[in-house]
């Protein structure tokens, strides 16, 4: 696991983040999901956001979950595995939904507006700071997922090419 370089370690109270209650970090976490739901094709994204079972909606349950812990943590006390813990989890499922590296983490700076309509610009600065290192994180996190994917790939490749040359895997 990867240590989150480039984010403040400060404790949330430390960067003035103790003010915002629960049911603003809440409220800010629903606007970021929305905005990472509107990214999706527009059938896709309803379906998303109107299918609440689990399990006929895997990626919606994981997408909801994972972005609610992301922004409790961004603005609190950034507990390192659990952040990269959702972030995998994310990024998962934008790795085998085969979009660019940009398209992946475009999620992340997305929270940066959110957090300026809540916060005003001076305020929301330190919470940027940890927002700019998330996205480095995340970039990172996406490249060695696609990186496992491709070798599965490869994997499979040169498994076929074995059993059609009539040898053993």
């Amino acid at each position: 696991m990867k240590k989150l370089d480039g984010i403040s370690p400060l404790r949330g109270d430390a960067l003035g983040l103790s003010k915002w209650t629960g049911s603003v970090k809440q409220e800010i976490a629903q606007k970021w999901l929305e905005a990472v739901l509107d990214g999706y094709p527009p059938e896709t994204a309803l379906f998303l956001k109107t299918n609440t079972d689990p399990f006929k909606n895997p990626a919606g349950s994981i997408l909801k979950k994972s972005i609610e812990s992301l922004a409790g943590q961004v603005l609190g006390d950034m507990d390192h595995d659990t952040m990269y813990r959702a972030l995998d989890d994310i990024l998962a499922i934008r790795a085998v939904q085969d979009c660019s590296p940009s398209e992946a983490v475009r999620f992340i700076p997305a929270l940066k507006g959110i957090v300026r309509e809540f916060a005003g610009a001076e305020a929301a600065a330190p919470v940027e700071a940890r927002i700019d290192g998330l996205l480095l994180l995340a970039f990172d996190i996406y490249m060695e997922r696609r990186e496992k994917i491709f070798g599965l790939r490869v994997r499979e490749l040169c498994s076929g090419m074995s059993r059609a040359a009539g040898g053993k895997e």
